[in-house]
């Protein structure tokens, strides 16, 4: 027969078991808990991290866009003055087109804020199909160039005819 101080016994481990089981239990709890709150913090920082790296690869596609356009106008608007370069693509455009090139005469750059304008007067000789070829090809040059003033002579009865022109050139270089 089981005694009464064998079930108070039995009844105090009991109570002792669930006592621990539920005091263990609550702790291993109140820690998945932590962990689960850490878990979506982790999560929405790695989201975070993710859009990060997305705006980085667009900031960094946009930035070699703009160092690409930047390297075609720096074609077009060099950094300094190099009239030798404009000198030598005058002189291959006219040979291309049949224009006898009489007079280059460079004047002083004039400083802006932003850019310097080379003014150069140009004397040439050549047929009227000829010069239109010509101030065709300056106009859409690789770098900027404006013509300023043109003053075509009559033709002479061989059809060639003068015209002296003004054409700014234009740098980077302030």
């Amino acid at each position: 027969m089981i005694r009464k101080i064998d079930i108070i016994a039995i009844v105090s481990i009991i109570f002792t078991i669930l006592v621990s089981y539920t005091t263990i239990f609550n702790k291993e709890r109140v820690k998945m808990a932590a962990l689960e709150i850490k878990e979506e913090s982790l999560k929405e920082k790695l989201r975070l991290a993710k859009e990060v790296n997305i705006g980085l690869e667009t900031i960094k596609q946009e930035t070699n866009s703009i160092r690409k356009r930047l390297k075609e106008f720096e074609k077009r608007l060099p950094g300094k003055e190099d009239i030798a370069a404009f000198l030598k693509d005058i002189n291959k455009i006219a040979r291309h087109n049949k224009v006898k090139l009489m007079s280059i005469i460079p004047s002083k750059p004039e400083k802006g804020s932003f850019y310097s304008r080379i003014p150069v007067n140009i004397t040439v000789d050549t047929r009227f199909r000829n010069l239109y070829k010509f101030l065709y090809q300056i106009e859409n040059a690789t770098r900027v160039i404006r013509i300023e003033e043109i003053t075509v002579n009559e033709p002479k009865p061989t059809g060639i005819m003068r015209t002296k022109m003004l054409l700014s050139i234009f740098s980077g270089e302030r």
